[in-house]
C-alpha cells in the first residue's frame, strides 16, 4: 500500500501544475514509473491509430495500426485486400480478408509483454496488480547494476503472462530507448519521439534488431473507442431446423445449397479452406467486379488469381453478411461453385452429421463441450492431435478432402513403418493433380475415439496443415460439431459402428 499511495501522490503533485520536468535519475522505483508515465503522456488510456507505407515483393502496401491499453490490431493492405493479426492483451489472432480473427498456436508471452511496453501500461498502478511485474534490472539479474554507460536506467518488465523484458529509460526525457529480450536475441529500438495532439509522446521510428520496422507518417488519438475485428457474424432464424446435404454415401463432402444474390448454388462447407471462395462461373453469372488486388491460392499445386465482393448468403435458418471470395478456375467442374471456409465457421456452431447427411447451424454458446477435443488453428485450419501406432501427428480436419488419412508427403517419409503401400491414386484438387501412395494402417486415435482399419495415403506434392489432413472418410463415422469460438471439436459415433472403440 505504501508504494501505491507513494506513486499517486507524486501523479497529483504533476497534475497540481508542476512546472519541473521529472527524470528518469529519480532514485525510487515509483518515482521513476511516475517520471515515465507523466513523460509518455501515458498512451494506455487512448485509441491510437498509426499508419505507414511498406513494400513487399514490389508492391506498395499501406499498413494500419489501431491499439488501446495492450490490445492491438496491425493490418497490412494491398489496395482493396487487408488482412493482419490482432492481439487482444493475451493472445495473437491472425485476421483474414474477411475480418475474421482466430487464434494462432503457440503464443510464448512475448506480445503481452512487448504491448505492456510500447503501450506504457506497465506505468499504470493497476499493472502490478493485475500480476505484471517491474524491477530494477541490477536486483532481478543479480547485479547492482541498474544504469548503463549512457545513464538510462533498466527495469525488468513482464506482463501477466509474459515473459520479462529489459527495458532502457533514456536519463534526459524519461522515454523508452529501447527494450530487449533478457537473452539479448531480440531487441527494439525507440526513436524520433513526437508529441501527438498535445496530449502524448510517441515514437515514429521503430527498429528491431538494428533493421527498420516501423516508420510511420501519421499517429493519432481516435475518439471512437477501439473494436476488435469482427468476422462475419450471421444472424438467425427462429428456426433452426437440420438442412439436408448431398450425396449417397456417408463420405462425400459436406455440399448443401445456399443462396447468393438471388441464385441458389450449391455450396461446399470446407474446414480446410481459411476463407471464402467462389467459382469463376458463378461470379460470372452475378456479374461482380473482380477488386484490383491480386491473390494466390496453393493446394496441390498453386496459381495467382483475383477477389469479388460478393453479396451476402442464406443457408439453412443463418444469414451471412456480404464478404470477400477468393476467385476459383477449378471448381465448378466438381459440383459446387462456392467454397465455405474459415469465415463461415468462426461464428457459427456446424454439426455435420455425416451418416444421416444432415447440416445443423446454431448460434454460438456462453460454454463448450467438456467431452470435446481441443483444436488449433494454423492458418485458419483446425489441427487435431492423433496418434497412429507409436507415432504422434497433428492433422487438420479437412472437410472438403474426401480422402480419409492424407499424409503429407514429407511426414510420411519420415514415417514409413505407418502403413505398407498397396496401391496408388491419381487425386486432384485446387491448383493441380498429383498421385497418392495408398494402404491402411491398423488404428488411428483421436479423442476418446480409436478408430481400426483406415485407409490411409501421403499425397506427393501436397502443400499440408500440419502433418496431412483428416478427410471424410474418416469424419464419415461421426457427427461432428465445430466450435472454433471456443476451440474445440466434438465427435458423436455413427450408432453401431464397428470400426470405433473407446480408449
Amino acid at each position: 500500500m505504501r508504494r501505491f499511495a507513494a506513486w499517486f501522490a507524486l501523479v497529483s503533485f504533476i497534475l497540481a501544475g508542476s512546472s519541473e520536468p521529472l527524470r528518469a535519475k529519480a532514485t525510487s522505483l515509483d518515482g521513476l514509473l511516475a517520471a515515465i508515465n507523466h513523460a509518455s503522456g501515458a498512451p494506455y488510456r487512448f485509441h491510437l491509430r498509426s499508419s505507414e507505407t511498406a513494400s513487399s515483393s514490389g508492391r506498395s502496401l499501406a499498413v494500419v495500426i489501431n491499439e488501446q491499453g495492450p490490445a492491438y490490431f496491425r493490418k497490412r493492405c494491398d489496395r482493396e485486400l487487408c488482412a493482419g493479426l490482432y492481439f487482444d492483451g493475451k493472445r495473437d489472432y491472425l485476421v483474414d480478408a474477411n475480418q475474421t480473427a482466430l487464434p494462432e498456436s503457440g503464443n510464448d508471452g512475448s506480445r503481452a509483454t512487448l504491448r505492456a511496453i510500447e503501450s506504457y501500461a506497465f506505468t499504470d498502478p493497476g499493472f502490478t496488480t493485475a500480476g505484471g511485474r517491474v524491477s530494477d534490472r541490477g536486483r532481478v539479474l543479480g547485479s547492482t547494476r541498474s544504469v548503463d554507460d549512457e545513464g538510462r536506467r533498466h527495469l525488468v518488465v513482464a506482463a501477466p503472462l509474459g515473459v520479462p523484458m529489459d527495458v532502457a529509460i533514456d536519463a534526459d526525457t524519461s522515454l523508452i530507448a529501447n527494450a530487449t529480450s533478457l537473452d539479448g536475441n531480440t531487441r527494439f529500438t525507440f526513436a524520433d519521439e513526437r508529441r501527438v495532439d498535445d496530449q502524448v509522446t510517441l515514437p515514429f521510428a521503430i527498429d528491431l534488431n538494428q533493421e527498420p520496422l516501423d516508420r510511420f507518417d501519421r499517429r493519432s488519438i481516435v475518439e471512437q473507442p477501439f473494436e476488435p475485428p469482427a468476422g462475419l457474424v450471421p444472424h438467425f432464424a427462429a428456426s433452426g431446423a437440420a438442412v439436408k446435404l448431398t450425396g449417397a454415401r456417408a463420405g462425400d463432402p459436406p455440399v448443401t445449397a445456399c443462396t447468393i444474390g438471388g441464385v441458389t448454388a450449391a455450396c461446399l462447407l470446407d474446414t480446410g479452406n481459411s476463407g471464402m471462395s467462389m467459382s469463376l462461373e458463378l461470379a460470372e453469372q452475378l456479374n461482380l467486379e473482380p477488386m484490383s488486388a491480386p491473390f494466390e491460392v496453393t493446394g496441390i499445386g498453386s496459381y495467382a488469381t483475383g477477389l469479388v465482393r460478393a453479396p451476402g448468403i442464406e443457408i439453412g435458418a443463418a444469414s451471412y453478411p456480404p464478404a470477400t471470395y477468393v476467385i476459383l478456375h477449378d471448381i465448378h467442374r466438381y459440383g459446387y461453385d462456392l467454397i465455405l471456409g474459415a469465415d463461415f465457421f468462426a461464428h457459427t456452431r456446424v454439426t455435420l452429421d455425416y451418416p444421416h447427411r444432415a447440416l445443423t447451424l446454431a448460434p454460438q454458446t456462453a460454454a463448450g463441450d467438456p467431452a470435446s477435443i481441443p483444436i488449433n488453428f494454423v492458418n485458419f485450419i483446425p489441427v487435431v492431435a492423433v496418434q497412429m501406432g507409436a507415432a504422434d501427428a497433428h492433422l487438420a480436419l479437412d472437410t472438403g478432402d474426401d480422402s480419409t488419412i492424407n499424409l503429407a508427403e514429407q511426414y510420411y517419409r519420415a514415417h514409413p513403418a505407418l502403413f505398407r503401400p498397396t496401391g496408388t491414386s491419381p487425386v486432384s484438387g485446387v491448383g493441380g493433380k498429383s498421385q497418392e501412395i495408398l494402404g491402411q494402417i491398423a488404428a488411428i486415435s483421436v479423442g476418446q475415439f480409436t478408430i481400426e482399419h483406415q485407409r490411409i495415403g501421403a499425397t506427393e506434392g501436397l502443400n499440408p496443415t500440419g502433418d496431412g489432413h483428416l478427410g471424410c472418410g474418416f469424419l464419415e463415422h461421426f457427427a461432428v460439431t465445430f466450435d472454433y469460438q471456443h476451440e474445440h471439436v466434438s465427435l458423436t459415433p455413427r450408432p453401431g459402428d464397428a470400426a470405433i472403440k473407446p480408449r
